[in-house]
């Protein structure tokens, strides 16, 4: 089962994603599960492009589900990677001799 935001919304990150692709091309290829509640893309101020990663927002677990089982997601003909959002928790319970994994 796929693991949730602290707030407990269905929730997804996405990295690997292409300089090319847009908002509206990620929240398109990702309606394919279920219609999409939110697509956050942060940008680079300093550059003005994105950095490169995602988080979509689902309405159910079971959309989520649905996403994390395509075993391929192809944009712009790269394959980008699709991965349960970790719970916030964790990130803030990590020591300094954990590895961290960015």
């Amino acid at each position: 089962m796929p693991l949730c935001s602290s707030t407990g919304r269905p929730i997804v990150f996405i990295r690997k994603i292409p300089w090319t692709a847009t908002w509206s091309v990620l929240r398109e290829h990702f309606v394919q599960f279920d219609p999409v509640r939110r697509c956050t893309v942060p940008f680079d101020k300093g550059t003005g492009f994105h950095r490169g990663m995602d988080w979509v927002q689902f309405s159910s677990e079971e959309e989520v589900q649905n996403a994390l089982q395509q075993e391929h997601h192809i944009l712009e003909g790269v394959n980008i990677r699709v991965q349960p959002q970790k719970p916030k928790f964790m990130n803030r319970a990590h020591t300094s001799d954990e590895k961290k994994d960015f």
